[in-house]
């Protein structure tokens, strides 16, 4: 992860609790009348203000991070396909065999019932 883009927890603490802020100030408002309506329109601006500094807090890291874990997907991919191919073709290899000896074992056993007639 970028470290230019890392948040100070303290940033996230003030965040959240400026959203506990904006909800329960835009929960207040109670529209009976064109001057609480007017308030709620206002609210509904602040709220939005918020919610773009909110992301533009987020965003960067959120980003970051889920480039981080596409790298590391990408890492574990390469490193463990090759190992995962071999072991499919070795189970592949012993199913192959396994059927071959079930095949022997039953022709055998029709040879063994023939001669027993």
């Amino acid at each position: 992860m970028n470290d230019t883009n890392a948040q100070p927890a303290s940033s996230a603490i003030a965040l959240e609790q400026e959203a506990l802020t904006v909800r329960n100030e835009m929960a207040a408002v109670k529209i009976d009348s064109q001057e609480t309506y007017d308030l709620a329109v206002a609210k509904l601006g602040e709220g939005n203000a918020f919610l773009k500094r909110a992301a533009e807090f987020f965003d960067g890291p959120i980003n970051d991070a889920h480039q981080l874990h596409k790298r590391l997907l990408k890492q574990k991919k390469d490193v463990c396909g090759p190992v995962e191919d071999t072991q499919n073709r070795i189970k592949a290899a012993l199913l192959a065999w396994n059927r071959e000896q079930e095949r022997i074992r039953r022709q055998e056993q029709h040879r063994l019932e023939e001669e027993a007639r």
